[in-house]
């Protein structure tokens, strides 16, 4: 895996708990990223096996994950998560009522890194927050 040398994104992220990322995770984990950092406004994008399965904007980002997820309520199960904004505790409350392989996002409030143990969740930095 290759950095831009941006110090942002999926090859520059800290991982900052749950198991080690498999290949799938981080091939999912880009595509993820990737479509999260097309948008201005917060967005959530739910990939699982190389396919998007919830993709939507919200006014805030837990806004953009219940409208991703009401997108499609059972192909995301086990999927991974990019978004554009860093994830405060509202937005953990709700993704934690899915089982999620991987949740990226710029940072994570300190609140939001304790409502989602065992979680993979990797801090990928971004113009909207490091």
């Amino acid at each position: 895996m290759y950095s831009d040398g941006s110090a942002a994104g999926v090859a520059n992220a800290r991982q900052l708990q749950g198991k080690e990322l498999s290949y799938n995770n981080i091939v999912d984990l880009q595509a993820a990223w990737d479509l999260a950092q097309e948008f201005d406004v917060p967005v959530c994008a739910i990939i699982k096996h190389t396919n998007p399965c919830g993709v939507a904007t919200g006014q805030t980002l837990a806004e953009a994950y219940k409208r991703a997820w009401n997108a499609t309520r059972f192909r995301p199960f086990g999927g991974v998560i990019g978004v554009n904004r860093p994830v405060d505790s509202v937005a953990a409350e709700e993704m934690h009522k899915l089982f999620l392989e991987v949740i990226a996002a710029p940072t994570f409030d300190e609140a939001a890194a304790t409502k989602l143990p065992p979680r993979r969740i990797c801090a990928c930095g971004s113009r909207f927050g490091k």
